[in-house]
């Protein structure tokens, strides 16, 4: 059904006319955030504490909690014992003196209500009608009046509806919440209930009315996106749920865009209506996830999106940060968007976009691959009609006020946005991190779940959440014991009746844990676990939830299993409330509190989840039986089905497909399996070569794949037609984003490589010679200290090298890699680099799911190769902040030497559109490895080789004891470009040894993908490719030619020394940096450096190869780049004065 409404409502998109998008409404100028001067004084961040033993809470928090706790709670205690006594048990006289205020201990007790769509929401506000002292029928019951006496109230994703709704109305009572006020008058500022009727995105059953409105919530957004700010679905999202949860929607105006439709009242603005202003209602707290760039996957817990070791953020009506130990800093939520304690924005924390944020989880759709297909025509008219590049629009944009905070510790720390989702999507769908906070000092927990864990009920996954990142945070968070597994929740039916956690502790919290686990002990068929993804409700269903819910949530626990109710369940819940404050108050458990505590409490045990058999064990077996003999013949027909698919495809492949006529093993037509093989054997390369010295010149090696040997048709695919990459390249992400080598599109990587094109010209390169130079002699100094009394690995040792020559002339900064890599350590950059292309080779073979399974293996160094990228990206992202800093105390050189950061930093997209810092990270990071791993590489070879050549070595010295005289002055490198023989032996050594010489892989467009010039199929060498074909040649067989480098094997510069019209031949089929308009880009760069330390090393150093490195040892593997099959190149520099 949502999939065939989805489709009628694009179609009707398609063909609006233009009048309807045209005018900006009055909901769209008060969503708009308004800029200002901030007032004398102003600080945007807020430090919370260095440690969570000393952190504090904001002067205004502090102050109301205060003051609540102070004017009314105490009157609201009394009130609720005066219902718990009415209900004729005999409570303990500590629990009467401490909830009447004879006792000096008070309880400060906090509420959590979870996340689960509108099945949370109505739940949550089921239980809280149920403790609410307004409701007589609560009161009657023995628990009413307990939520006027909670300090905190946190909500998060669906439980966050029902908190900011509760809160910018005044908290009305939980009937007039949902269902709105009798009589209201329809205003902007009037209350008209959840309107849940109204399906959140496709409200009406006429799909052109469903078109309007959608055209109408983007509109909302242009004032917003106009003035400069990022716009994503999660502000679709919101003004959408602007209708259900903030004030100023009716029925009647529900289409009606003369009203704001709750734009323009603010999170912020909620202290200072009515009940907030005479401390009536509990603390609002609203909690949301944050996506980091590089951010460890190792903390993710299975099924989950976000690692428990991100930052969790809270928006409180005065702050919005973290208490996390890696940040545990606050900006004020009424100036959100502001960077600076300058311009003050303010108008940003809508109401709405705060509940949208903590409900934004289509990164999840993203994840699995659905989110195209279930919102396509939204995210396509958000793009139509505000359009943006660079922006991730599955998650909600912040602007970020912590940037330059904490860098050692907060990750996003270099980020200018925030990239904020569902606060369930660490597995913690009860927001209970903020009331573990150690500033605010609850000590009693109700944790309300209605999360989806098994059927649409609860059963406890959010708590082992909280559980496991309160071990891993164990500095910050105290938190009770609870059981590991769902199945342990399920044996002991902790979610199917009240539990509480924590009785035998003392440090830690005491939480109530309140579930919407299953049906009500009364028989009643379950109504309360409806679908998270249902977004319309009638009224009569939701009334048949709440009063289901107000049953679980007076049922208790019976002590008798013949009743439904338990009479004690009242006392037993005032029993935990005071628990805490009865032992800070010296008393003992005694009376019904001791025999509450015997049945509600998890006593640590664990049982069993094989299920115990009944006295009906005949049946049972029968059943069992009948189930295996099902299953046994399921398990047939799915085998047999998968045998018979597998079938059909290979005959496909091999004789019906389009590529059927192309010669190549059949096995490699059937399956990717065999080349994958090949690859993981890290031997491709020679594979492949050996295939074209079999097959021919054109070889298909996958049922989509097809490799070529040809100059003409190499020409055609990377040159003239500029095919589009393979997604293989994306196995190459760099911080986890795109940066001009995994840039799939030509046109894409257009824009990017603009940005720094210019910094690898030769003559921009030469302004950076003198760092060069000074590397270049750290190195042969280096080398004349160790003075060749032990070989050293080249591999390593130029790593290293490079690392600092690229960092110096990129960023502008002094690693120092060579340094500590000669004195004994390792650089950890350098080692991460050269981990790199090991990830991503290994990466490349596996879907994501297996990888981030994959890289929990417990071993240290794989956990080093698979964080490489989260390492380069940290450092990256530090240096991007200190560039920043610089600038914003304008302390960047004006030297015409441009650092390529510095470009990066100015570059824009568009005359509109400035170059994300994340963009900036990715692209950084690229060009740090792809400029220090190969090049080094490279050279290791070329000097290898020299240990083979004694007679390429004394020409090379010969010509360069000439030109240099001084062994220590490094000449020009327009001198250096001017030598013959050490030209030809680096273009020899780049044909042998170029340091990536795999596969350029490019897909066949289709005809109206390209420039409208090709056919359906693209002619290769007279085979017919179909679009979506792979095609790809490599380096290492155009090399190896044998009709254009004779004797392809042997290492000869002289054949580079020939007549113009032979080397210009082989030129031709030279392509060690790539070939086309993809080349690389850094190729400058890359010959200058191995023009100076040829040039260098070979004038001071003779150069020795112990016997461990040898032919089996430098035997080439390849992983995109090359590298010994040893994994090093041990080589002695002998000085030659």
């Amino acid at each position: 059904m949502l999939q065939t409404n989805i489709v009628w409502l694009w179609l009707c998109l398609s063909s609006l006319p233009a009048w309807l998008v045209a005018a900006q409404s009055i909901a769209s100028q008060a969503y708009t955030p308004v800029a200002g001067a901030c007032s004398q004084g102003f600080t945007l961040v807020r430090m919370a504490g260095s440690s969570p033993g000393n952190q504090s809470l904001s002067t205004s928090e502090a102050s109301y909690v205060q003051a609540r706790r102070s004017e009314v709670i105490p009157q609201a205690w009394k009130t609720y014992l005066a219902n718990v006594e009415a209900t004729n048990v005999t409570l303990p006289s500590y629990v009467s003196s401490i909830l009447s205020g004879s006792s000096s201990q008070t309880p400060n007790f906090g509420i959590a209500t979870s996340g689960g769509g509108y099945r949370a929401a109505i739940f949550g506000a089921g239980v809280l009608n149920a403790l609410d002292g307004r409701n007589a029928s609560s009161n009657s019951a023995g628990i009413g009046g307990l939520l006027q006496t909670a300090t905190y109230l946190a909500g998060l994703s669906g439980g966050s509806w029902f908190l900011t709704s509760l809160a910018q109305a005044n908290f009305p009572t939980m009937q007039e919440l949902v269902f709105g006020y009798p009589n209201s008058t329809v205003a902007n500022n009037s209350w008209g209930g959840w309107n849940a009727n109204y399906s959140v995105y496709a409200p009406s059953s006429d799909p052109v009315t469903d078109a309007e409105y959608l055209v109408q919530l983007v509109e909302e957004l242009e004032g917003k996106y106009d003035a400069g700010y990022n716009v994503t679905f999660a502000d679709v999202w919101s003004r959408a749920l602007a209708r259900h949860f903030v004030n100023g929607t009716f029925p009647s105006n529900f289409y009606d865009e003369s009203y704001t439709h709750g734009a323009g009242i603010l999170w912020s603005s909620v202290s200072e209506t009515e009940s907030f202003t005479s401390y009536a209602m509990p603390f609002p707290i609203v909690v949301s996830d944050v996506l980091a760039p590089g951010q460890n996957t190792s903390n993710d817990l299975p099924g989950d999106y976000v690692p428990i070791s991100n930052p969790i953020f809270e928006f409180n009506v005065f702050e919005m940060g973290s208490y996390d130990p890696m940040l545990s800093a606050f900006a004020p939520t009424k100036y959100l968007g502001t960077r600076n304690n300058s311009i003050c924005i303010t108008n940003y924390d809508q109401s709405a976009l705060v509940a949208g944020t903590s409900s934004e989880l289509f990164n999840e759709y993203n994840v699995t691959g659905t989110l195209e297909s279930l919102f396509g025509p939204e995210l396509s008219l958000l793009n139509s009609l505000l359009p943006e590049s660079g922006i991730e629009l599955d998650a909600a944009s912040w602007p970020n006020p912590f940037y330059g905070v904490a860098p050692e510790t907060f990750s996003l720390s270099n980020q200018t946005d925030l990239t904020l989702v569902d606060g369930g999507e660490d597995g913690e769908v009860i927001p209970l991190q903020p009331l573990l906070v150690k500033a605010r000092d609850v000590d009693t927990i109700l944790a309300i779940d209605a999360s989806s864990d098994v059927n649409n009920f609860a059963a406890g996954d959010s708590l082992i959440a909280t559980q496991d990142r309160a071990m891993l945070l164990s500095s910050a968070y105290s938190f009770p014991p609870v059981p590991t597994t769902t199945e342990e929740f399920t044996a002991q039916n902790l979610s199917t009746r009240p539990t509480f956690f924590g009785c035998d502790t003392t440090s830690t919290p005491l939480l109530i844990y309140l579930a919407n686990g299953g049906p009500p002990h009364n028989g009643e068929a379950p109504v309360t676990n409806t679908s998270t993804s249902q977004v319309a409700y009638d009224s009569s269903e939701i009334q048949a939830m709440l009063d289901q819910t107000f049953i679980i949530a007076t049922q208790g626990y019976p002590a008798n299993s013949s009743v439904a109710t338990d009479p004690e369940w009242p006392a037993c819940l005032a029993c935990a409330i005071v628990d805490r404050a009865r032992e800070r108050a010296g008393e003992t458990r005694s009376g019904v509190c001791e025999c509450c505590f015997a049945r509600y409490c998890w006593s640590g045990s664990t049982l069993s989840t094989r299920a115990t058999q009944s006295s009906n064990e005949g049946p049972r077996i029968l059943s069992a039986l009948s189930l295996s003999w099902t299953s046994h013949n399921i398990t047939f027909v799915f085998v047999s089905l998968v045998v018979l698919y597998a079938v059909a495809r290979a005959i496909y492949h091999l004789f019906l497909s389009p590529l059927s006529a192309i010669p190549g093993p059949w096995y490699a037509a059937v399956s990717d399996f065999w080349i994958t093989t090949h690859v993981l054997r890290l031997q491709q390369c020679k594979t492949n070569h050996q295939l074209f010295e079999e097959y021919g010149p054109v070889v298909r090696v996958g049922p989509k794949k097809v490799i070529f040997k040809d100059i003409t048709s190499m020409r055609s695919v990377y040159s003239i037609h500029k095919f589009d990459k393979s997604k293989f390249y994306k196995s190459l992400l760099t911080n986890e984003n795109d940066h001009a080598m995994t840039t799939l599109d030509h046109i894409g990587h257009a824009v990017r490589r603009k940005g720094y094109a210019q910094h690898y010209i030769p003559a921009n390169l030469a302004l950076f010679q003198v760092e060069a130079h000074e590397h270049v002699l750290e190195l042969v100094t280096a080398l004349e200290h160790v003075g060749g009394k032990y070989p050293l690995d080249c591999l390593a040792l130029f790593r290293h090298f490079m690392v600092d020559v690229i960092i110096s002339s990129s960023h502008g900064y002094r690693q120092g890699a060579l340094s500590s890599w000669i004195l004994g350590g390792m650089d950890p950059i350098a080692t991460a680099i050269s981990d790199f292309p090991k990830r991503g080779i290994v990466r490349s073979t596996m879907p994501s799911c297996l990888w981030n399974l994959v890289c929990r293996i417990p071993s240290r160094r794989w956990r080093q190769i698979c964080d490489s990228d989260k390492i380069i990206g940290e450092f990256v992202g530090a240096r991007v902040y200190e560039m920043r800093a610089k600038e914003g105390m304008g302390g960047t050189s004006d030297s015409e030497r441009i650092t390529l950061l510095q470009r990066l930093l100015e570059y824009k997209y568009s005359p509109h559109q400035q170059m994300p810092d994340h963009d900036i990270i990715s692209e950084m990071m690229g060009h740090m490895i792809a400029g220090s791993d190969t090049t080094s590489n490279s050279m290791s070879y070329f000097f290898w080789e020299l240990t083979r050549r004694p007679d390429i070595m004394s020409k090379l010295q010969a010509e360069l004891d000439l030109t240099m005289p001084d062994s220590h002055i490094v000449p020009d490198l327009a001198v250096l470009q001017r030598l013959p023989y050490l030209n030809a032996f680096i273009k020899e050594g780049l044909r042998l040894y170029s340091a990536a010489p795999s596969d350029l892989e490019r897909v066949v467009p289709s005809s109206s993908s390209k420039n409208g010039a090709l056919d359906e199929s693209f002619d290769l060498m007279g085979y017919a490719l179909p679009p979506g074909t792979v095609i790809a040649t490599q380096a290492w067989s155009m090399h190896r030619d044998p009709t254009i480098f004779p004797s392809p094997d042997s290492f000869v510069p002289e054949r580079w020394l020939q007549g113009p019209d032979a080397t210009a031949k082989m030129a031709q089929y030279l392509m060690p940096f790539g070939t086309g308009s993809r080349q690389c880009g850094g190729m400058n760069l890359a010959y200058m450096m191995l023009r100076l330390t040829v040039a260098a090393l070979v004038r001071n150093f003779n150069v020795t190869a112990p016997p461990e490195t040898n032919e089996t040892s430098m035997e080439i593997k390849d992983a995109f780049v090359i590298f010994p099959a040893a994994m090093e190149c041990k080589l002695a520099f002998h000085p030659r004065n």
